[in-house]
């Protein structure tokens, strides 16, 4: 989260050798460790699209962080992820969950409505590397 906020360098975050980044459960990509290091690595948006759930392309998981972070309430850590569904939108689930620890980011309850609820699967490895980021975001 201190990435996402700004206040260290991607270099100081523990990025396993492979990162794979996927929206809504669906892998889109896999960043090395570079890759994920720079801000920019995290705009991402599905295979040719211009807006992803109501938000125009590239959407960006430290982005999200960071914007509810600063503008509403800061954004919760828990062991449970969403059931299937993020506000109003059907989620697959996280391509990593099922075999990694799992850190879920998400807003506070009152703030899960379908525009503005979101979850973030943080997946870690036994050596505690980050190997996995599933955005999952509300559209309308």
């Amino acid at each position: 989260m201190l990435f996402a906020r700004g206040t260290v360098s991607g270099e100081d975050v523990p990025w396993g050798a492979q990162v794979t980044y996927s929206l809504n459960g669906g892998v889109t990509t896999r960043l090395d460790r570079a890759a994920a290091s720079r801000r920019r690595g995290w705009d991402i948006c599905p295979q040719s699209a211009t807006i992803f759930e109501g938000r125009p392309c590239p959407v960006n998981a430290l982005t999200v962080i960071a914007v509810r972070d600063s503008n509403t309430a800061p954004v919760a850590v828990e062991n449970q992820g969403p059931e299937d569904v993020v506000g109003c939108t059907r989620y697959l689930g996280s391509p990593e969950v099922t075999f990694k620890r799992v850190a879920w980011l998400r807003p506070p309850p009152e703030l899960r409505d379908c525009f503005s609820a979101m979850a973030i699967a943080v997946s870690v490895d036994t050596q505690g590397s980050i190997v996995g980021v599933d955005l999952a975001l509300s559209g309308p």
